[in-house]
């Protein structure tokens, strides 16, 4: 099929060179070259469209669609295999049509100069030039019609710039903590399994916390919140806390083995502390790792449910949405551009994408004002309150003009602002009468659960959508490996552009097996078929 492919891009690459050298030898007047050029066109032309349309068969269009959406090496976004069909529809039409045309001028000219009757031939390459466009219509109608219009983004190629993702930081995070510590009597009667909901007391002697001097440490790796869901750990082992800077307690745990958990290498030794377990008479004081449910300064772990809308007034509407996080707060953020007539869009400087500038949040605000209620203005996780619904709202008859955030039965809910439209004047009807929609199913939906994940800046496969209906994912740790210091998935702070107007927008997760993966956002484009109009009556 690859070879295919390259015959039809040498095709129009060779028709679109013959077609620009004949306009310019005709702007010019240089008709003493016009022979050699129309013999030209008479030789090659009919060649060139014989292999059009030999290799634009059905198995072409379905490796067109099923091709479309790879992350290669340097690409950011894909387009939406609707998109690339379409894409390749108006090359392999627009070859076509110079083929056509300059085969009917041969004819012309050389009746114009009395050289013979090309009537009959002029009106079957007409017959011909229809029937073909016709059949390629029909392959590209029918991949449509199950052509998936999301665009989305891929993996960058590596994650050493920090802003192309986003983490909730602090939340349900992995800690160390002794038994002794874990209830108002200071006893060691209990196994670790039985403090499913707890919190850290005091601090024994010879406990790990004992050992921590430096009070800015003490404070980093104590938990001041609720404490959940302990297990036994390794009676003794040494520990890395992380820097003072770090949204991590811990580097890794380093077992007297030399095995670790926590994929970080550096370690200054000078602050290793050492973990000990001990026997008390005839009882045993274990070392538990549990989870710490924090809220606090360090923990980014809030969701704006502030609308997030278009210059509707100036006829822009949405072309791309991505996530941002300001003041702690993660926030939906879009871009817009003013609609125009038949599904386009005014031109932007694409350089300006990745300025900060080019899209629009709403009003920046902080947890702190005294007029931003926590449940109106933003939504806090908690281990009971961590699912987010990953929804696709779509509405083929209008187009998006705003997305926000809602908290519907403790679950983060994506909405979609919809407004009538013109679609041949491209303006924007009944404003005020813009509608927020949301999926409906909401009580039928899955838990997409993650299987022992990692941080997913450590994979070295780009992620893979998965893209399935009516599913829902909790905010979790990562596994053990990462000694569960972060919180998974990230979100995809990725700037996600289209170039056709939006007929809707979702939410999916994308991951490797065994990385914690990443929630992003994709765009519904309107379907492409809209603008192919039948050539039956040509």
């Amino acid at each position: 099929m690859e070879r295919h492919i390259w015959r039809i891009v040498d095709s129009i690459q060779h028709i679109n060179i013959t077609a620009l050298n004949t306009q310019r030898i005709l702007s010019h007047n240089q008709y003493e070259y016009l022979p050699n050029m129309m013999k030209d066109i008479a030789q090659n032309m009919p060649k060139m469209v014989a292999t059009l349309c030999k290799y634009t068969d059905m198995a072409f269009w379905m490796f067109i669609k099923n091709n479309s959406q790879v992350c290669h090496k340097d690409v950011v976004n894909v387009l939406s295999e609707n998109q690339a069909l379409a894409e390749f529809y108006v090359e392999i039409l627009a070859a076509l049509l110079k083929c056509y045309m300059l085969l009917q001028m041969t004819y012309m000219v050389q009746t114009v100069n009395d050289l013979g009757n090309f009537n009959d031939p002029a009106d079957q390459l007409r017959e011909s030039f229809t029937y073909n466009v016709t059949t390629i219509q029909n392959y590209v109608i029918f991949e449509l019609k199950n052509a998936s219009r999301a665009v989305w983004a891929c993996d960058p190629d590596d994650f050493n710039d920090p802003d192309s993702y986003i983490e909730i930081t602090r939340f349900y995070q992995g800690i160390v903590e002794n038994e002794i510590n874990l209830n108002p009597e200071a006893k060691c009667q209990q196994t670790c399994e039985e403090y499913t909901e707890t919190k850290h007391y005091h601090c024994a002697e010879d406990s790990f916390c004992d050992h921590l001097t430096d009070p800015l440490l003490k404070s980093k790796l104590i938990c001041n919140g609720t404490i959940l869901n302990c297990r036994h750990l390794d009676s003794s082992f040494n520990i890395c806390p992380a820097e003072e800077s770090s949204a991590r307690r811990y580097n890794f745990l380093e077992y007297d083995d030399g095995s670790a958990l926590g994929g970080e290498s550096n370690c200054n030794r000078l602050h290793v502390v050492r973990a000990n377990s001990w026997w008390s008479w005839f009882v045993h004081c274990s070392n538990c790792f549990c989870y710490c449910d924090e809220p606090g300064i360090q923990s980014d772990r809030y969701f704006s449910l502030r609308s997030v809308v278009s210059n509707t007034n100036e006829n822009k509407v949405i072309s791309g949405v991505g996530f941002t996080k300001v003041n702690r707060i993660i926030q939906l953020k879009i871009s817009e551009r003013e609609l125009l007539p038949n599904g386009t869009f005014s031109q932007i400087d694409v350089t300006n994408m990745a300025d900060q500038s080019f899209w629009r949040t709403s009003k920046e605000f902080s947890i702190d004002d005294y007029d931003v209620e926590e449940g109106v203005d933003y939504h806090t996780l908690s281990w009971f309150n961590r699912s987010i619904d990953l929804d696709t709202v779509i509405d083929d008859a209008r187009v998006v003009t705003g997305v926000r955030f809602r908290v519907v039965n403790s679950h983060i809910r994506l909405e979609v602002r919809v407004t009538n439209f013109n679609y041949q004047t491209g303006k924007l009807i009944d404003i005020q009468r813009s509608e927020w929609l949301y999926n409906k199913n909401s009580t039928e939906k899955k838990l997409l659960e993650l299987q022992y994940p990692d941080r997913s800046t450590r994979s070295k496969q780009k992620s893979i959508p998965i893209h399935g209906k009516n599913h829902y994912i909790n905010f979790q740790s990562t596994d053990m490996n990462d000694a569960s210091q972060s919180t998974v998935p990230f979100l995809d702070s990725h700037l996600v552009e289209s170039q056709k107007p939006l007929a809707g927008v979702g939410l999916y997760y994308k991951t490797q097996f065994g990385y914690g993966g990443f929630i992003a956002a994709k765009l519904i484009v309107f379907d492409a078929s809209l603008d192919i109009t039948p050539i039956n009556n040509f």
